[in-house]
């Protein structure tokens, strides 16, 4: 009887102690609204946390889900907060939800202006010009880009230059801002490109067949179009040819409008040089036709008459 009493005594000591057993040690407490400047939204960024050491340093990190873009916003439910915290790992049962039943959340924004935007890619394709013999370019940024929105903190710029971009015309040029291994936003600008190079152009009107000298060159600051070519630049490469064609005065020259000058013509007298071995010998020859040096020339002996097709060494002379 008095076993039986003792333990109705002790029944609600019992049951106070398992109940207090059961209640939650955590407590995370939703906020209203609030604010993030990170990639990802942390539990501890919209809601105050509460709990032992390192449990509570588990609950702070719980990643609730991706932040919103810079200067916009987004809201997170409880329920969606207790269903993070389980997708974390963390036994949810022993963690009390209160405070709001939803939060706002907003990303803040760091505003980048058009004006570095379109300094980086003037200056990246003016060094790519640089890079050019004789290439200057001229810029023109019909239209500015909207300013880029960012989540605060130090930034780079890298500029993505197409293939083309030195050809003349509208080209979309891209910027790239970036923080670490992280892109932050791609800005693309739209540019008329000028492109202006030192070319080689005609000082006289060359006729068909004239033989280019240093007098008949000059060099001049041209505007290179779509349609002409990027010209000559080395006079050199035609010193000594001939023109395929009349050139006329002031135009801009093209290796394509030249070919290497004949140094043997045809009518000229030839001294052929016949090698087998070691013996070499000497014959005279009448040219059948024009070569420039190095090239097949048709020869008529003057001794026999045979034709023969020798290579032009010379003024004068072929080897055979």
């Amino acid at each position: 009887m008095r076993l039986a009493l003792a333990l109705l005594l002790l029944a609600p000591a019992f049951g106070l102690a398992a109940e207090r057993s059961e209640q939650p040690d955590s407590e995370v407490r939703l906020r209203a609204e609030t604010s993030c400047t990170g990639a990802m939204v942390l539990l501890g960024d919209i809601a105050a946390v509460r709990g032992p050491g390192e449990r509570a340093d588990r609950l702070y990190a719980v990643k609730v889900g991706r932040a919103p873009l810079p200067g916009k916003e987004r809201s997170y439910t409880l329920a969606e907060v207790r269903s993070a915290v389980a997708a974390a790992g963390l036994d949810t049962e022993g963690i009390s939800f209160t405070g709001e039943p939803r939060v706002r959340v907003w990303a803040e924004a760091q505003t980048i202006e058009s004006e570095p935007l379109v300094a980086a890619a003037r200056q990246a394709l003016e060094e790519l010009a640089s890079q050019q013999d004789g290439v200057e370019v001229e810029l023109d940024f019909p239209n500015l880009p909207a300013p880029a929105l960012i989540r605060p903190g130090e930034y780079k710029l890298s500029v993505e230059l197409p293939p083309d971009a030195l050809q003349p015309g509208p080209r979309t040029l891209h910027v790239r801002l970036v923080r670490g291994d992280e892109r932050l936003a791609d800005v693309s600008i739209s540019a008329r490109v000028r492109v202006f190079r030192t070319v080689v152009v005609a000082a006289r009107r060359i006729e068909t067949n004239d033989v280019v000298e240093a007098r008949d060159l000059r060099r001049e600051r041209r505007e290179i179009t779509g349609t002409s070519g990027d010209g000559l630049t080395d006079p050199a490469r035609i010193l000594g040819q001939r023109a395929r064609q009349p050139v006329a005065q002031g135009k801009t020259l093209d290796e394509r409008l030249f070919e290497p000058a004949p140094v043997i013509r045809k009518g000229d007298r030839v001294l052929v040089n016949v090698t087998r071995g070691s013996l070499t010998i000497r014959a005279e020859a009448q040219a059948l036709s024009d070569a420039p040096n190095g090239q097949n020339v048709r020869l008529k002996l003057i001794d026999n008459n045979a034709e023969v097709l020798a290579r032009a060494s010379g003024p004068g002379q072929a080897d055979l």
